[in-house]
Parts: structure tokens; sequence; C-alpha cells
């Protein structure tokens, strides 16, 4: 009997962090002020500061979310030529699929995938690479049409939560820390052996 098999996204499915390619299509499209210091501040030498910005705000408020992508949206948010969320399938498409790793799965009936990563872009990768995949769990995004973005973002928890109600589990991620938390409570919450294996920068949890 297979294994019920669930990988990461960003990293492992594709090799890009999807996020980050959305926020350069966003930025693309922004009409607000000072763009020269916001594109400095995110993706020049300034991205030092938002990195350490992130970082203090995890700790404070022992929320390990994407920070750098709220910060980002609080600035940019609303000063764009067109919708965010209407940017989704652009982002998608360039976004490249971990073809290599899907043929190391290539027996597995279905695919499910869990992320921290938008929910939306992950639904419309999906729909363009063709791939037999569902998606589990993964971050909400909600623009209105008055302009206002409500963002619902996951942490590495709320991922964990998910996996451990998963019988016969196989988890695939990039992320060595991620693997070996998820080993952990395997072993602590539900009583099983968990192993974690590497191969190339892909860590591979099986649960038994």
């Amino acid at each position: 009997m297979q294994n019920n098999l669930v990988l990461d996204f960003d990293g492992t499915l594709v090799i890009e962090n999807s996020t980050r390619v959305l926020e350069r299509i966003v930025f693309n499209s922004y009409v607000g002020k000072m763009p020269d210091a916001i594109n400095w501040i995110f993706f020049g030498a300034g991205s030092f500061y938002i990195s350490a910005l992130s970082s203090i705000l995890g700790r404070v408020s022992r929320r390990h979310i994407d920070w750098r992508f709220l910060i980002f949206l609080r600035i940019v948010g609303g000063h764009t030529s067109q919708r965010i969320d209407s940017m989704f399938d652009d982002a998608a498409s360039r976004l490249t699929l971990n073809v290599r790793l899907l043929e190391d799965f290539a027996s597995n009936d279905r695919i499910m995938i869990i992320s921290c990563g938008l929910a939306p872009m992950i639904d419309s990768f999906v729909r363009r690479s063709l791939i037999d995949a569902v998606l589990l769990k993964g971050s909400k995004f909600t623009e209105r049409s008055s302009g206002k973005i409500s963002v619902e973002l996951l942490e590495p928890r709320d991922k964990i939560s998910v996996l451990l109600g998963i019988p016969k589990l196989e988890y695939v991620t990039d992320d060595r820390k991620e693997a070996q938390l998820v080993a952990k409570n395997l072993k602590r919450s539900n009583g099983l052996s968990a192993h974690v294996s590497e191969a190339g920068g892909i860590y591979r949890v099986t649960g038994t």
C-alpha cells in the first residue's frame, strides 16, 4: 500500500519561492510614491534591513510567518495599476516545475501539497502544469473590489498540525529544520516511527 505523499511547494515542487516571484511582478505595476526607494529596500542592497525587521517581528510576535510579504503589501497594496489577485496567473507561469522530483514519485496515484505560499497562486500553477495534485492547505489571499486586501499567512506549525492527521505520511520538503520538526512531532504526538532521509537538498520524512 502506498504512503500518502505530501509535497512542500516553494523550493520543492517548484524551484523558486513563489511569493518572491509575485512580489517582483506586483512591484512592476506599482504606481505609488518613491518607487526607487522601495526597489532598493525589497530587491536591492536594502533587503538586509527588511530581513532584519522580519526576524525581529517574528521573535516579538512568536509567529513565524512571511513578515517581509506583509510589509511589502502594506507599502505597495492599493497602489498598483491592476489588482494583485489578477497577477497570480502571471506569477504561476514563471515558476519552474521540479520535474526530477516528480519522476521520483511517478508511481504515486496522487500528490498532495501543503505550503505557506499563497493558495490561489499554487492552484493556478497546478492547473497550468496539468499535474495530478491537490492543495491541502495554503495561505489565504483576498482582494475586495474596494482594494482592501486580507491575508491569512500560514506558519510551519499550521502545516505540521495538518500533516499529523495524515496516516502513512510521506512528506517532502527542501527545509531540513521543518523535516526534522515534522519527524519529531510524528514521534511525540502519534507515537510513530519517523525517518528523515536527504538527497540533493530535498528531505523526505516517512512515518510508519
